[in-house]
């Protein structure tokens, strides 16, 4: 026997609008989630380095980056001299993820778009020019710098100074420990008024008749006292006496300076005629020179001099930092430097 139903058309039709309704709803979030990834988010199809970032909300992204990053980032190495060959095995630059310049990117992308990451070059402390006492520039380029020896001469300083700043000039520092100890308001004078404040190790002992210990001393005494006064670390040595070898540079080196030495002595500290001091430095300015000098009457007579002299020959007066900043962006270092001097 057949059993025939008969449905009224309207209860079905109310039964599939209750299950339309019934998906509508439980699509909503999805549509919701999906319409605020397609606004704020990575477009879809969007790659970073290979790999799969599209649909990611910013919050997301920062959080794939910071795991990307801990893959991506590569510390910087610095140069170090090797204990047994006593060759300097090079430096290296690293680098790190920037999480916040390469989300812009990413969300900044347009769907199915390859990206690659944004890196910060992360440079290296020490580098082979920092085993290499230098003593000049880079030739190429026209500039000069004055390398100023203090472990006296405090009351010419101030009107020193005060020429320098007549002048327009900064110069470089080479201050002692013990005589920063005894005059901190110069120091910071020198520091406050633009000049470079560098070690020229805590006393003027001769680094040639030190230990190790006893030389490390000399240097890290003394930049951590300047540190102190300048709130900057130095990274420049100037060795007492102008005594340097391998081991004084490499001993810099490892305590973070360069070993700075000079091309133009102007054998001031004899206290000669300012005539003197300027015919000593033009015979031998160039490109790249440095000029070693002491804080004495007749170098302060001479400085006028000898900055009308700088401009003449188209040189431009630049500290000994940025002397060295130019021979590490050149890489002139073994054509300006000796190694074993």
């Amino acid at each position: 026997m057949r059993l025939f139903f008969t449905v009224d058309a309207r209860v079905v039709k109310r039964a599939l609008g209750v299950v339309a309704g019934a998906l509508v709803l439980a699509s909503l979030p999805w549509l919701w989630d999906t319409a605020v990834r397609l606004r704020y988010g990575v477009k879809p199809g969007v790659t970073l380095a290979g790999q799969a970032v599209g649909w990611l909300l910013p919050e997301e992204l920062d959080r794939r980056l910071d795991d990307m990053g801990r893959e991506l980032d590569r510390p910087a190495r610095d140069a170090k001299e090797d204990a047994t060959t006593g060759r300097v095995i090079p430096e290296a630059e690293g680098r790190e993820l920037d999480r916040a310049a390469t989300a812009r990117k990413l969300l900044a992308a347009p769907p199915f778009a390859r990206v690659e990451p944004v890196f910060t070059r992360l440079l290296p402390a020490v580098t082979r020019l920092h085993y290499r006492a230098i003593y000049q520039g880079p030739s190429a380029r026209p500039l000069v710098a004055f390398a100023i020896n203090v472990d006296w001469g405090e009351e010419v300083l101030p009107a020193l100074l005060d020429r320098l700043e007549q002048e327009k000039v900064r110069a470089t520092f080479f201050v002692t420990g013990r005589w920063a100890q005894k005059f901190p308001e110069l120091v910071r004078r020198m520091h406050e008024r633009g000049h470079e404040v560098a070690n020229h190790g805590w006393d003027h002992a001769h680094a040639r008749q030190l230990g190790d210990p006893e030389l490390r001393a000399l240097i890290a005494k003394n930049a951590d006292l300047l540190e102190q006064l300048t709130g900057r670390r130095p990274t420049l040595f100037a060795p007492p006496y102008g005594e340097v070898d391998a081991r004084i540079v490499r001993i810099a080196a490892e305590e973070g300076h360069y070993t700075t030495m000079w091309s133009v002595d102007t054998i001031d500290w004899q206290r000669p005629p300012a005539e003197i001091i300027v015919d000593r430095v033009e015979r031998k300015l160039g490109p790249g020179a440095i000029v070693l000098m002491h804080p004495t009457q007749p170098t302060l007579e001479a400085l006028p001099r000898l900055v009308a002299l700088v401009r003449q020959r188209s040189l431009t007066p630049v500290t000994v930092g940025q002397m060295v900043a130019a021979l590490e962006e050149e890489g002139q270092a073994s054509a300006h430097t000796s190694a074993r001097p």
